[in-house]
């Protein structure tokens, strides 16, 4: 419930920025004036900062879940141990007891969308996380996989958020790629 809440906090924050940027004078509030004021009308009983988890997993969702639905074919067909560094991924591992042969980047993020899709991720937040600037780095999600036709058949991979917004953006960058290629070659055709 927490990152729901985070969201809605977030795209509230995002809404209110908006309205403010494009009003006639934006620069006659200053940003602690205006985040005072929003703070105020939300109801927040604490600080809220914009960057929250719940823009993050939104983020994912889009990221991945949307991006893998219509656009996995377009992932390189290599190993997931292997890939370039741009994914963001090396160095990390996971457990698949049913898998026989290694990884495909296209097998791991299917087994990735699976776990948000059917909600199976747990955000780990580590006590001591003093500095906003170590959220990228030290808060990690968690996502398991079971196919429910059988129960041994289980996924499970950690990356914190710097490595999946690395994963998240070179997956876009490889999907734009493709849908500016399509574009071109339409446009050039007609």
């Amino acid at each position: 419930m927490d990152l729901v809440t985070g969201c809605m906090f977030s795209l509230d924050f995002l809404e209110c920025i908006t309205d403010v940027v494009f009003s006639p004078n934006p620069d006659a509030i200053t940003v602690g004036h205006f985040y005072d004021q929003w703070l105020k009308a939300s109801g927040a009983k604490e600080n809220k900062i914009p960057f929250s988890l719940g823009a993050i997993l939104g983020y994912l969702y889009c990221g991945i879940l949307f991006t893998k639905e219509h656009w996995l074919d377009v992932l390189p067909d290599v190993d997931f141990a292997t890939a370039d560094e741009g994914w963001g991924i090396s160095g990390v591992s996971f457990t698949a007891p049913n898998l026989i042969n290694s990884a495909s980047l296209k097998y791991v993020v299917r087994r990735i969308r699976n776990a948000l899709g059917h909600g199976y991720f747990t955000v780990n937040v580590p006590k001591g996380l003093k500095d906003r600037s170590e959220i990228m780095t030290r808060v990690t999600l968690q996502f398991h996989d079971e196919n429910i036709r059988d129960t041994s058949d289980t996924f499970d991979i950690e990356l914190n958020f710097y490595q999946l917004s690395k994963f998240i953006k070179k997956f876009q960058s490889v999907i734009h790629h493709y849908v500016r290629s399509k574009t071109y070659k339409r446009s050039l055709i007609n």
